[in-house]
């Protein structure tokens, strides 16, 4: 089973050195890295457009504070997709919170693409805000680190598709049976997708800020 960057790395490696006699196949260790990085959020974000958004969805609780004006968000929402909000701060239902785009009103708007603000006073009372989100794509440097946004037992495709890339970046054509085999394998991850809901619950590391903690609804 291949599951953790040390272990894709390796399998990486194995497949670039197709010809064991011959020495000028090698690949740095940051350079094997980096090619994995690049096909985890190439693949993530085919997956999210193909599949739908159900996969890498992520939940968290947001609090605003009574009376503060600004909110900054944590930093595993920015720079990516919001799906939904809801204020929750009376029942775990809730209802829909919106956030506008001007600022011409008292209501919550964008200040920034990091930072919402409520009008000039802040809420009235402290508000607890249910926001669903597409995480940001990242995948830590640890060797036992895990790729979670991608199932278990088809993290293998990372190790095809780095193979790939890094054949691509050298200008040289891969062997068609890399290109079939990763073809097989996508087309496998999809139809697993195409299931109702995660067979799996992806998660990610604790944050150091001060809120709700990350999870998934299923």
């Amino acid at each position: 089973m291949y599951t953790n960057r040390g272990e894709l790395r390796a399998m990486l490696s194995f497949i670039l050195s197709n010809n064991d006699g011959q020495t000028n196949q090698a690949f740095s260790t940051p350079r094997l890295n980096e090619a994995l990085n690049l096909s985890y959020v190439d693949l993530v974000n085919a997956l999210r457009l193909e599949s739908g958004w159900k996969w890498t969805k992520v939940v968290r609780d947001v609090v605003w504070p009574a009376s503060q004006v600004v909110l900054e968000l944590p930093y595993s929402m920015r720079s990516t997709g919001i799906l939904s909000m809801a204020d929750i701060t009376t029942s775990t239902t809730g209802i829909r919170f919106e956030v506008s785009d001007t600022s011409d009103s008292s209501l919550p708007y964008w200040f920034d693409r990091n930072k919402w603000q409520w009008g000039t006073d802040g809420p009235s009372e402290e508000k607890t805000i249910r926001v669903a989100y597409w995480p940001v794509v990242e995948w830590d440097s640890a060797d036992s680190a895990e790729p979670d946004l991608i199932p278990t037992d088809h993290r293998a495709l990372l190790a095809w598709e780095a193979a790939i890339l890094l054949s691509d970046i050298a200008d040289q054509k891969a062997p068609a049976s890399w290109t079939s085999r990763t073809l097989q394998q996508k087309m496998a991850l999809m139809k697993l997708m195409s299931l109702n809901r995660p067979a799996e619950v992806p998660t990610l590391p604790r944050s150091t800020w001060a809120g709700g903690e990350d999870y998934l609804i299923l």
